[in-house]
């Protein structure tokens, strides 16, 4: 896989015409994840996860491109504010910079590669496709909820855990140590990368399942 080039920290206005949707839904005629039902991934069964590695700065570009096409993807974005003297602008930045999560066949991604904004195309292994599916899931339903999702280091070991009540009920993660800090990593494996969102403890408990469903 080559190696990410500097991260994106270009800054456009906040997209209009999408009330009452998250960040996450800037392109969300083609969000892998229903809105409603949260199971657009299950009726695409016949398609796989690729992660297109972009060119800096080129993430929200391949992400128009597919939604053009048609293509099923998803660039989670998250707020950023910065200030300049007295005047403070937002802006939504990837979450993952120099990375696009698309989902769909194989002569899609080529599609893609030709606008020359990719860098590589990851292939993701079937062992690693519903476990993606799962991270990411689990990160748009934090973002559909206006929560806060920070980087964290890819977390190799650590507690086991699930959301036993609210709104992310269901979501599992892990935790670094103590369940009381009540801060839930989730991982993106195939990024060798991490979110990390605070929550509060007596919402978590730990459970005992095997790796492979994390």
């Amino acid at each position: 896989m080559l190696e990410p080039e500097a991260a994106d920290t270009s800054e456009t206005p906040a997209q209009e015409g999408l009330e009452g949707l998250p960040a996450d839904f800037v392109f969300d005629t083609c969000s892998p994840f229903d809105p409603l039902l949260d199971r657009s991934v299950e009726r695409d069964a016949a398609k796989d996860w690729f992660v297109l590695h972009t060119r800096s700065r080129q993430e929200k570009k391949v992400a128009e491109n597919l939604r053009g096409r048609g293509v099923r993807h998803f660039l989670p974005l998250v707020s950023h504010t910065r200030f300049y003297g007295k005047l403070k602008r937002h802006s939504e930045i990837p979450l993952f910079p120099c990375y696009v999560f698309m989902r769909g066949r194989a002569d899609d991604a080529y599609d893609a590669d030709r606008s020359k904004r990719l860098a590589n195309i990851i292939r993701v292994g079937k062992p690693q496709q519903e476990h993606l599916t799962q991270s990411l899931r689990n990160i748009w339903r934090a973002l559909r909820e206006d929560l806060d999702l920070n980087p964290f280091p890819h977390l190799r070991q650590g507690v086991r855990v699930k959301v036993k009540a609210g709104p992310m009920q269901g979501v599992r993660g892990v935790i670094a140590d103590d369940l009381s800090a009540g801060v839930l990593i989730i991982n993106v494996d195939i990024l060798n990368q991490a979110v990390s969102l605070a929550i509060e403890p007596s919402l978590l408990e730990v459970v005992d399942d095997e790796p492979g469903l994390w």
